[in-house]
């Protein structure tokens, strides 16, 4: 079950008191040659996805411009356009649009979602605390390939994007807490306290995912490290309680 709104409020509004950056999103366009190879570049919400809203969580396909939406650093905010479109076939390849299954919990969604590769994250992660001094940042869910179980799934033809757009670039909340980027409508030239979540450059991408890659090899590793410490352990149980009854 999908917790309360009250909840995600309140959630949200612990780290609106560490500093708010709502003036301040970048562009949520991200350069293609960034990308790996997904046979599309799509981005937006697929059908399905719940959007928390001043009326609970609703499909993204039933929002409108003019409702209000829960937003990560600014509160409920107003929908200014949702832009509606078929994921296609990559025009370069007429290959068809590959997207991301991410397991339940993996970036704070409460069931297991799919998220187009070229769709912003907002991600809470060690990489961005080691290397930024910020526990979050900005990530192309592309690039989560192999966290937490993320991998790569194919779309079936025609499915649906839903690109929301507010008066400036937002985070919202979308199944649970899992924090995604729209679009604004504006592009502001004067900002007030000009502070961005960190984005990762072609390079830092790059080592972003041999993060990734290692933590992901980690993860599969422990379980075969406890068993044998737990073989080791038993054995030596064994070992000491023969040595007792001689």
């Amino acid at each position: 079950m999908l917790p309360s709104l009250l909840t995600v409020t309140s959630s949200c509004a612990r780290y609106r008191t560490m500093q708010d950056r709502g003036e301040v999103w970048p562009s949520a366009t991200t350069p293609a040659a960034l990308l790996p190879d997904f046979g599309s570049l799509a981005e937006g919400l697929l059908s399905g996805r719940l959007v928390a809203t001043d009326f609970g969580w609703r499909p993204v396909e039933t929002l409108v411009p003019g409702d209000m939406v829960l937003t990560f650093d600014r509160g409920m905010r107003r929908l200014e356009s949702v832009l509606a479109a078929p994921v296609g076939p990559d025009p370069r390849t007429g290959s068809m649009a590959r997207a991301l299954h991410v397991p339940k919990d993996a970036i704070g969604n409460r069931h297991a979602i799919t998220l187009l590769p070229s769709q912003l994250v907002l991600l809470d992660c060690p990489y961005a605390e080691a290397n930024f001094g910020d526990s979050f940042m900005l990530v192309a869910a592309a690039y989560l390939e192999g966290y937490k179980g993320i991998r790569r799934s194919r779309l079936a033809p025609g499915v649906q994007s839903y690109m929301l757009a507010f008066a400036r670039e937002e985070i919202i909340h979308a199944d649970g807490s899992a924090l995604l980027s729209c679009h604004a409508t504006t592009r502001r030239t004067q900002l007030t306290n000009p502070i961005a979540y960190p984005r990762l450059t072609s390079a830092q991408a790059t080592d972003f995912r041999h993060w990734v890659q290692t933590q992901a090899v980690g993860a599969d590793q422990m379980p075969r490290i406890a068993q044998v410490d737990g073989v080791f352990r038993a054995a030596l149980q064994g070992q000491v309680e023969r040595n007792l009854l001689h």
